[in-house]
């Protein structure tokens, strides 16, 4: 029951921050939001491949789980106040008029491409996840690898991740939306 009462909040907590601060890059430039969007994720990736080295150390050092979810929970206090910081102009300025590149619009619960969409990431999504939580263990239980050597292991499953997605800021633009799926979707499933 603790547990349920911590996590939720904590999810909740987490999809806030990771949704507006995508929003927030996408506002910063219209012309090219999918490469400035994919640049975001690469700063999210970077983000996942330091933590596994810094709760490797930590563990490593002898330091208990609760001191280091408060050392987590402080950084976090961090960005909140960086983020009251960089958007204290007000809200009228952080909110921007959304342009279509066509008149045409349909609406998103009839967009049956939405739903395609939708239906892809929520099964790359589980994927992602899945090796997340497995990688660490099966090299702690399975290989008797320590648990900090165990941690360090999925950070180079999120430098593929970083890799992957600083290659779409590089690639020409008719290259960045359905090859890019496509392409990883089959390295992917060659990979799984």
């Amino acid at each position: 029951t603790w547990f349920i009462i911590w996590v939720i909040p904590l999810g909740f907590g987490g999809g806030l921050i990771e949704t507006f601060a995508s929003i927030l890059v996408t506002q910063s430039d219209k012309l090219h939001s999918s490469k400035l969007m994919n640049l975001g994720q690469v700063f999210f990736c970077i983000g996942t491949i330091s933590a596994s080295p810094a709760v490797a150390l930590m563990l490593y050092l002898g330091i208990s789980w609760q001191y280091i979810f408060v050392l987590f929970g402080l950084f976090i206090l961090l960005i909140l106040g960086v983020f009251f910081f960089l958007t204290r102009k007000g809200a009228a300025d952080a909110v921007h008029s959304v342009q279509k590149a066509n008149n045409f619009s349909t609406p998103v619960l009839k967009d049956s491409l939405f739903f395609l969409l939708a239906a892809a990431l929520l099964i790359y999504v589980t994927f992602e996840s899945v090796i997340a939580c497995w990688v660490s263990v099966y090299f702690e239980k399975r290989l008797s690898v320590p648990v900090h050597s165990a941690a360090l292991r999925l950070s180079i499953y999120w430098i593929g991740i970083a890799v992957g997605r600083s290659a779409i800021i590089f690639i020409p633009r008719r290259f960045t939306i359905w090859p890019a799926m496509f392409m990883g979707i089959l390295i992917t499933g060659i990979g799984a």
